[in-house]
Order: structure tokens, then sequence, then C-alpha cells
């Protein structure tokens, strides 16, 4: 599922083509510890924002939008063998594991087939999910609901990342650190 000649040429025009994600794992994941540090302001009915979500698409699609999700278009993506390792380089570094798990996070992540993949590099990974980790001395002091990688709850705000301008794409350098992750994931699936 490879985005074929997009271009934006109006900024007022019909839409014809668009791309969502619809929440998940990622604002499941959202507590009242950590909701400031990833730019919510309240924690999300999951469930409600699901439901009105689909009932968006509905709407989008009986007026003729063509719905592509951000969670399919990485998945097709990850699909390349070369681009799923680059990404798994880039997304699980000893700044964001720790020296002692970095190399147990991406082999961790390798294995899993592109699904769970996905949604983990969405919706976060946490010590306790990654085979092994709670072992060693930073699993231990971190405690099984750290996260190794963090969520992406903004990943619904799917118009931020990147703009099309004309025939071209422009990814945004995403200045807070909760979402820069984000800009990861859109330029694999752009390359």
């Amino acid at each position: 599922m490879t985005l074929v000649s997009p271009a934006v040429t109006s900024e007022v025009g019909q839409l014809r083509e668009v791309v969502l994600h619809r929440p998940g794992l990622e604002l499941r994941r959202l507590t009242p510890a950590n909701k400031e540090a990833l730019l919510f302001d309240e924690l999300v009915w999951v469930a409600k924002a699901q439901e009105e979500h689909d009932g968006f698409v509905d709407v989008l699609r009986r007026q003729g939008v063509k719905v592509r999700f951000f969670a399919e278009l990485l998945a097709d993506t990850l699909g390349d063998d070369g681009l799923r390792l680059e990404l798994i380089q880039q997304i699980a570094t000893a700044d964001g594991c720790g020296t002692e798990l970095v190399q147990r996070v991406r082999g961790h992540l390798k294995e899993l087939p592109v699904d769970q993949l996905v949604t983990h590099l969405i919706g976060g990974l946490t010590v306790q999910e990654v085979p092994g980790a709670a072992d060693g001395f930073v699993g231990g002091v971190l405690g099984p609901a750290a996260f190794l990688l963090p969520p992406l709850p903004n990943a619904v705000f799917t118009r931020d990342p990147s703009a099309w301008v004309g025939r071209g794409v422009m990814l945004s350098p995403m200045h807070m650190p909760a979402r820069r992750a984000e800009r990861r994931l859109w330029r694999t699936i752009y390359t």
C-alpha cells in the first residue's frame, strides 16, 4: 500500500485522500504521571475516541475520500527488511534504553511480526514486554512498567509531522521530544 503520486495543489479543493491514525495502545498508556510529558492535558477515553474516529472515517468514505491509515502505511514500509532494520537502529538507542538494554530491545523488535512491531513503535514498549529485560540492573531499577520506547499518543495528529506542497513532502522538525519519533516513522514511510 504505497502512496502513488501524491500531491496537494489546493488548500481549499476537494479532499480526495487522507492519512489518519486510529487511536490505540499509545493513548491507553497515558497516565496521570506521564500525560504532561506526552503533551496531553487530560486522559483519553480510548474506546470512545475509537468509536468517534471510526464514525469520522465512515463520513469521509461516504464523501468519496480514500482513507489510508498511518499504521498500515508503516507496516507496508517495514516489509522491506533494510528499512525495518534501519528504523529499529534509529528508534532503539542507548540514550532511550540504556547501553545494557539497547541490543536486547533491538533484537526483540527484529523478531516481532510486522503488525506487532508497528504496534510497539507507535504504542511504546515497556521493560516487561522485552524478554529478559527486567533481569538486568537497568531493567530492575527502571521497573517492569517503565518505557524503553515511549508511546506516541500524538500520532493521532497526522497533519503535524509532514506537509505536502505540490508533489513534494516536507517533514516537520517536531520541536517537542515527545513527538520526535513520529518524524522518524514518517520519514521511513516516505523513503
